[in-house]
């Protein structure tokens, strides 16, 4: 996985005092919740026998790549500015539990379903807490995704805890109703990296790319 960065000059910044006022915050994350059109997506995939969760799970990491704040992660003091960012997706073993697969960032669809069967069988034949899952912890470079397919929610919130600040983004994922096709996206963001801006950047491209799948996958 490739971690390369490049630091953010804060004294020339545009958002040093934004990042400076909340970065203090004691929760400084805001959530966003919103609709997707999956219905040219579905279609598309169901005509060609493509993985429709491989097809939004890669579209929804070229999106947040092309985003410049989604790569934004702080360390200390410092903001790094990643070349480019994986993802960390849930999965469900056989035990009806879940697990953390981490997937690389890749620019090619079919490489990408390749790492995400991989990174799959790997999550599932190991129990939750494990050496892997201890190492991945580590991984800045990411975005956590989880997908629910049983649910098309309105709202969402997340189990937190007092770390985290690191600025990594959430995003999940829900039910595709069947008859408009809409699918529910929840995003939290760190305020001090990004804004309703971004976040509005980030949807506009991603529905983009599920309009146009045929110029993506």
């Amino acid at each position: 996985m490739i971690d390369t960065y490049t630091l953010c000059d804060l004294n020339t910044w545009a958002r040093k005092q934004h990042y400076s006022f909340y970065r203090e915050f004691d929760q400084p994350y805001f959530n966003i919740c919103c609709e997707l059109d999956a219905g040219t997506l579905y279609k598309y995939c169901r005509d060609r026998d493509l993985s429709f969760l491989d097809a939004y799970l890669y579209l929804t990491m070229s999106a947040a790549n092309e985003v410049e704040n989604f790569r934004f992660r702080m360390v200390k003091d410092e903001v790094r500015i990643y070349q480019q960012t994986a993802i960390s997706v849930t999965q469900l073993a056989e035990d009806q539990t879940i697990r953390f697969s981490d997937i690389p960032y890749s620019s090619n669809f079919e490489d990408f379903s390749q790492k995400s069967l991989q990174a799959k069988k790997h999550a599932i034949s190991r129990p939750f807490m494990s050496d892997t899952f201890t190492e991945t912890q580590a991984i800045l470079n990411t975005i956590y995704m989880s997908v629910i397919p049983w649910i098309s929610f309105t709202s969402f919130s997340h189990a937190t805890h007092g770390g985290g600040n690191n600025g990594i983004p959430r995003i999940v994922i829900g039910k595709m109703k069947k008859d408009d096709y809409k699918m529910p996206l929840s995003l939290d963001v760190h305020h001090a990296l990004m804004d309703g801006l971004h976040v509005g950047q980030f949807v506009q491209d991603i529905q983009s790319r599920f309009d146009q799948p045929e110029r993506w996958l």
